[in-house]
């Protein structure tokens, strides 16, 4: 993107290279869309769509299905990796497990935290916190960015689920891909499932 910053600041905008870089930047982003559904098609297990279908209609009444199950998707592979000793983390949508010890009322220490992933094992338990976080980021963007528009506050939303800084701008853009691949992979599989 700076070269077409700088040949346009010249003055001497070659539109091959121009074309050239467009049409670059957007295979890679279709390259991706592509295999995220080659993984909805053929690599998940049973357990994991099943997982998937649930979040999806869980999440309907919330208007977030494609959201949250992105969430779940990108945290946890719905449900094959529950647990993230880095973070620390925990569930179908990775709590971070201090925020979530603190949440229970207990200290964050190692036992409480293994008391807190204990209970984010269950999925209805995850589903509930992951839904109460998200919505406690959308208004905490409200309140902040001083807007109703739902796309910012969405973004704002999607962006502090997983922190803040570049590690919030890369999650955020592989929750939009992920989720074009949702919306590619529902349209079509989701009326075979019932869904």
């Amino acid at each position: 993107m700076f070269f077409v910053f700088k040949t346009a600041v010249n003055g001497c905008v070659d539109m091959k290279k121009l074309v050239f870089v467009l049409l670059f930047v957007l295979s890679l982003n279709a390259d991706t869309v592509s295999k995220n559904l080659e993984y909805l098609r053929n690599d998940m297990t049973f357990n994991q769509k099943y997982i998937m279908f649930k979040v999806f209609n869980m999440s309907k009444k919330y208007d977030l299905q494609y959201t949250m199950t992105a969430i779940s998707w990108q945290e946890s592979k719905f449900g094959k990796w529950k647990i993230n000793l880095r973070d620390p983390s925990c569930g179908y949508f990775h709590k971070l497990l201090p925020e979530y010890a603190k949440e229970l009322g207990l200290k964050p220490n190692n036992w409480n935290m293994s008391r807190a992933c204990e209970k984010l094992q269950d999925f209805d338990i995850s589903f509930e916190v992951a839904i109460e976080t998200f919505k406690r980021k959308e208004k905490w963007c409200r309140r902040h960015l001083h807007t109703e528009n739902k796309g910012i506050i969405w973004k704002c939303a999607v962006k502090r689920y997983n922190g803040s800084g570049i590690r919030a701008d890369n999650y955020y853009n592989k929750i939009v891909k992920k989720i074009k691949a949702l919306r590619i992979y529902m349209s079509n599989n989701g009326r075979e499932n019932g869904y």
